[in-house]
């Protein structure tokens, strides 16, 4: 079996990959990262955090969803053993918001996470209006359990990260799973990676923010399509 490290959108917990896993083929043996649920982690700390949890030889791949998309980009470029390939999910390699926003970062406070998910916000910029139940109830199961605070930090985390100079320090292929209807990350934030990584390939689904929920069947035959090529 060949490993597949998952690294969590911003609620960190992994348990929105439980739509994908079932749908990989059985030679992938899915090994989904959580982060702790109450530890503000700088970007030193999620990198150690990944390390602790990537196999120790290879082939091995890693996949990094929305927020850990630069997390996934960092570790990356650090060469890790038998790393073969990296993946990206709706994702960027700088902060995915227009710079004329970047001036709300301070209303990245606790308080705007304790104010209840609703399912017209998920539909609307999350999961779209097609968003199947079961995805609908796992979003709004997990929103309650998360910290506040870490899910404040980690939003400043996505407003000023920026590691668009490692991208040349990536040794292995690279596939970006671009949803075509995503209100988050615009297709600018694919072009950014792709200029800093020749050869990227892009796979385009039509889909929401939450790709890989919304259309499991779809990305699961992507991602083993790749890492079959590369295992």
């Amino acid at each position: 079996m060949t490993p597949l490290l998952l690294l969590p959108g911003m609620d960190g917990t992994g348990e929105l990959f439980r739509p994908l896993l079932p749908r990989l083929p059985p030679w992938i043996e899915p090994r989904v990262v959580a982060y702790p649920p109450r530890v503000l982690l700088d970007e030193a700390g999620l990198r150690d955090h990944v390390r602790a949890a990537a196999p120790r030889e290879g082939p091995w791949f890693l996949l990094g969803e929305s927020f850990s998309g630069p997390v996934a980009v960092d570790f990356a470029a650090t060469r890790p053993p038998g790393l073969r390939g990296l993946l990206l999910s709706a994702t960027f390699a700088s902060c995915p918001v227009s710079p004329a926003l970047r001036s709300l970062r301070a209303l990245a406070a606790p308080a705007l996470f304790r104010v209840p998910l609703t399912a017209m916000f998920v539909r609307g910029f999350l999961a779209g209006s097609d968003c199947p139940p079961e995805v609908m109830d796992l979003v709004l199961d997990l929103a309650p359990r998360l910290d506040p605070a870490v899910m404040a930090h980690r939003l400043r985390q996505v407003l000023d990260r920026d590691v668009t100079g490692l991208l040349p320090g990536i040794g292995v292929p690279v596939l970006y799973l671009q949803a075509s209807r995503d209100l988050l990350v615009d297709a600018r934030c694919r072009d950014d990676l792709a200029a800093g990584i020749p050869g990227m390939r892009t796979e385009v689904l039509d889909a929401p923010h939450l790709l890989l929920q919304v259309r499991p069947r779809e990305a699961a035959a992507a991602i083993a399509d790749f890492m079959a090529e590369g295992a």
